[in-house]
């Protein structure tokens, strides 16, 4: 059994994320990311988590979207639709649509959505946007 690394879990996400036209994606945390633009950030960790016949970790990330700023009715629209169950933006329909992030882990589920926040960029700029938190299972220990 191969054990899938944190960084190639985020990086599958990350991947997965990409399908979704016209959005900026990264699998790191960027300094001053282009609105709109989703990225993931890795959060808590549990390293052996049994489940059948071996050893998972689960690995939970949060995909923060920014879209643009808080009075752009376009962009607060743009979070709609990335907050929607379903439709080609939808990012809980996305990482459905392919739960194994291309083979590289066992599952990978959107738990939930965040309200509404605003964020304030490197720039000095605010933008609105939304945190979806997805636990992933992969091969562990």
């Amino acid at each position: 059994m191969t054990v899938v690394t944190i960084n190639q879990a985020r990086e599958a996400l990350a991947t997965r994320l990409e399908s979704i036209a016209g959005t900026q994606v990264s699998a790191y945390l960027l300094g001053n990311p282009t609105p709109p633009s989703l990225q993931v950030i890795s959060g808590e960790i549990v390293y052996e988590e049994t489940c059948g016949a071996g050893a998972l970790m689960g690995y939970m990330f949060k995909v923060q979207a920014m879209v643009g700023v808080p009075s752009d009715i376009g962009a607060q629209k743009r979070l709609g639709e990335y907050s929607d169950a379903s439709g080609s933006k939808s990012i809980r329909a996305c990482i459905a649509a392919d739960k194994t992030l291309g083979g590289v882990v066992d599952s990978a589920h959107v738990e939930s959505a965040s309200e509404e926040k605003t964020y304030e960029l490197l720039s000095g700029n605010v933008v609105i946007g939304r945190e979806w938190l997805v636990e992933v299972l992969a091969a562990g220990v």
